[in-house]
């Protein structure tokens, strides 16, 4: 009896229509495809739960994921290019693309939970279970827009961050740029301020090679003038022996010509005296000789 609540056992008792009992994933053509009478909606879903569909015909399918995979592929790129700088934007897309996976789980569940129930209701007329087929059609339809939907916004909020993130990028590698120009920048004046003191060490270097010989030719100078100095003392003290030994020779000298000349003056006096006796003998006897008249 419990085959007689789904839909295969609808179509096995002939309460259902020739194309919906073709298998899953028939696709009929445009033609004989019927449009679900929208008016007679309500009535149906107030007699026919809508728990009443087996697993045979299960409408849902998985959501395509690629696109999450290939903007998550996109931003593990962009970390590292960026070198981790996005990763406070690339978490939050992260985390809104699980938001977004876990609804559409929940409510996968959900329906499967559902086409897994029983159905209590009594057994339906080909008619209602026409409709019913038909309204499970337009509601798979509406949950595949509504996916549809959902995924387009995730996409273009997706693709609002990438390029959110790409602005960042660009900021950040034209930040980049120019830290890096200025730290070259710096770089080229601590190249040229050292190349320059270089220089002014080699100047240096040159002037105190410079004064350092002129150091010692003046030390090699101040050397010969103090050999020169002890030869001149040398001499003068040759040229003082010299002098004292010539002013020795000299009062010698002038004591034997005072000597002399005392000499010389006794002997002069006792000249003198003995020619004046000679003359005074003279003199008497001349008188002596001299007749008187």
């Amino acid at each position: 009896m419990e085959n007689h609540y789904t839909t295969k056992g609808q179509a096995e008792a002939g309460r259902v229509s020739v194309y919906q009992r073709q298998p899953q994933g028939f696709r009929q053509p445009a033609e004989s495809r019927r449009v679900p009478d929208r008016r007679r909606t309500p009535w149906v879903s107030n007699r026919v739960p809508q728990q009443c569909v087996s697993n045979d015909t299960n409408p849902t399918t998985e959501p395509k994921e690629d696109d999450e995979m290939t903007y998550l592929n996109a931003l593990n790129m962009l970390r590292r290019k960026n070198g981790g700088i996005v990763v406070e934007a690339s978490t939050q897309a992260t985390t809104q693309v699980r938001e977004t996976e876990q609804a559409t789980t929940l409510k996968t569940g959900g329906e499967k939970k559902m086409q897994a129930e029983p159905c209590n209701e009594v057994e339906a007329s080909p008619q209602q279970a026409m409709i019913y087929v038909s309204e499970l059609e337009h509601q798979h339809f509406q949950n595949q827009t509504d996916r549809i939907t959902q995924l387009k916004k995730g996409n273009e909020a997706l693709a609002a961050q990438v390029e959110h993130l790409k602005k960042m990028l660009q900021m950040n590698k034209t930040l980049h740029d120019q830290t890096e120009q200025k730290r070259m920048d710096k770089v080229k004046d601590l190249e040229l301020q050292l190349s320059e003191k270089k220089a002014s060490e080699v100047k240096a270097l040159c002037k105190v090679q410079e004064l350092k010989k002129t150091l010692q030719k003046q030390k090699d100078r101040r050397v010969e003038q103090e050999v020169l100095l002890a030869q001149q003392e040398v001499n003068i003290t040759k040229l003082k022996t010299a002098l004292i030994q010539t002013q020795d020779k000299l009062k010698s000298h002038e004591l034997r010509r005072q000597e002399e000349r005392s000499l010389l003056n006794e002997n002069l006096k006792d000249i003198q005296h003995a020619l004046q006796e000679e003359k005074a003998m003279q003199e008497r006897k001349q008188k002596k000789v001299l007749p008187v008249f």
